[in-house]
């Protein structure tokens, strides 16, 4: 059995009022990146209990947690009555939304040491996934390297 990931690709976390200007900068940084495509994250099928393992590099930290399926996710914080059962179904109301693309990936070890280049969600996603291609840096990079991945098999 392949064991698959889901890749998501989305804009990335809005900026706080109170925001430094290396904050602010950085935000400069990722606003030349494609619009829909200037963040990723990984999640899979967790294999002990029924729901998703995420590993999401936010910009201000890295969070890798463990999602059952029965914990209601919230994507609008202010709107406490609307919430969708899981993960997946998250991922399907953001897509439909018009707010993240996904591609699903396999899983597997790298046949060499993976070096890591700074610690970006792409850098995370491609070493959660086993991808040797250092030349993939951004968001838009890794989705068409998986789109080409894809229609290859």
């Amino acid at each position: 059995m392949i064991d698959m990931a889901l890749v998501v690709f989305s804009e990335a976390d809005p900026l706080d009022d109170d925001a430094t200007w290396r904050d602010r900068w950085a935000a400069r940084v990722l606003s030349r990146l494609k619009p829909g495509f200037r963040h990723c994250f990984v999640m899979w099928r967790a294999e002990n209990f029924p729901g998703w393992i995420v590993i999401n590099n936010h910009a201000a930290r890295y969070e890798a947690i463990e999602q059952p399926d029965r914990e209601p996710i919230y994507p609008l914080p202010d709107d406490k009555d609307f919430y969708l059962p899981h993960y997946g179904a998250f991922v399907d109301w953001m897509e439909e939304s018009g707010l993240a693309h996904s591609v699903w990936a396999s899983r597997q070890p790298s046949k060499h040491y993976l070096i890591h280049g700074p610690l970006t969600c792409v850098n995370i996603a491609k070493h959660a996934l086993g991808i040797e291609a250092p030349l993939v840096q951004t968001p838009w990079q890794l989705y068409r390297y998986l789109k080409a991945e894809e229609s290859e098999t």
